[in-house]
């Protein structure tokens, strides 16, 4: 048996077991390494594709600063926010032709639900950046939570056009697609991204929702969410019908009900978490072939 270990926390990152002849001790040294190459390249690939990558025309100083914002941004507390805002419009105002200051900028407006400040920032980007196929996604994935899919669907196909391959662009495409109700090209979309890193939460929460036949209550609820948004009146007293109708639904089933819609949720988690282990293990498979 073959094991690597993380020495700082003694976690098992991978293992193989070799049956084999001392005489092909050769051969197996060569498995071994092709095996745990396979293993670790998705690890490698999601790290690379996640890190910030400058521009070669930005400025080392506005550089220095969009990356102390994004290290503020990601702590993820109001007075870092603050923090990472500040840093990052210092960043913009020494090199506003750099679009990564505008996306954290307006994920820093987005993650507090300020979907309209959020687009008014990737706009401000745009026109520096009309080709940056994140500021684009990011705009439609804000368009989509202020207003539903249909006024994200011209940024978002846009965005493909210029980076079909990107791993933010293809999941922003993705929400769109699976709050419209396509089942097929949600699943197209997510599996791009799965084959490459099939440890992609966010992927796997989309991929499970859009299988067909499965998780209908998720799905359903997820559609109706966005639907509402793009139905106006209609859709927010569908959305208030739907609370007085849950809550008298509680009142008159009491103690009994509540039990009852507890049992539904484990028994639901439960399928949900077998699947999203089955999805997982179905993709890990293409990283391990190489596929990815």
């Amino acid at each position: 048996t073959a094991e690597l270990i993380a020495p700082e926390n003694g976690e098992q990152l991978w293992t193989g077991r070799y049956d084999r002849d001392i005489d092909d001790l050769f051969a197996m040294q060569d498995e071994i390494v092709t095996s745990l190459s396979a293993a670790l390249a998705p690890e490698i690939f999601r790290a690379e594709a996640s890190a910030p990558t400058r521009s070669s025309a930005s400025d080392l100083t506005a550089w220095d600063r969009f990356l102390r914002g994004l290290s503020h941004y990601y702590r993820q507390t109001q007075k870092d926010f603050e923090a990472s805002i500040a840093l990052l419009r210092e960043a913009i105002a020494l090199d506003p032709r750099e679009p990564l200051g505008y996306h954290i900028l307006a994920m820093c407006s987005s993650d507090r639900k300020e979907n309209k400040a959020a687009i008014a920032i990737c706009d401000e980007g745009l026109t520096i950046a009309p080709a940056s196929s994140v500021l684009l996604a990011q705009r439609a994935d804000n368009l989509l939570e202020q207003r539903g899919p249909k006024a994200a669907e011209a940024n978002i196909e846009e965005a493909l056009r210029i980076s079909p391959d990107s791993e933010y662009v293809l999941r922003v495409a993705a929400r769109i697609a699976l709050a419209q109700n396509q089942l097929e090209r949600t699943r197209d979309l997510l599996s791009i991204v799965l084959r490459r890193d099939a440890n992609n939460r966010a992927a796997i929460s989309l991929f499970l929702m859009a299988e067909p036949g499965r998780h209908r209550i998720l799905r359903g609820l997820y559609i109706f969410r966005y639907w509402r948004k793009e139905n106006g009146v209609l859709g927010w007293a569908a959305y208030a019908g739907l609370w007085i109708l849950l809550i008298l639904t509680a009142l008159i089933t009491n103690i009994v009900g509540f039990f009852l819609v507890l049992g539904l949720r484990v028994f639901l988690k439960t399928r949900y978490d077998a699947h999203a282990r089955e999805v997982q293990a179905h993709f890990a498979k293409f990283a391990l072939s190489g596929g990815f």
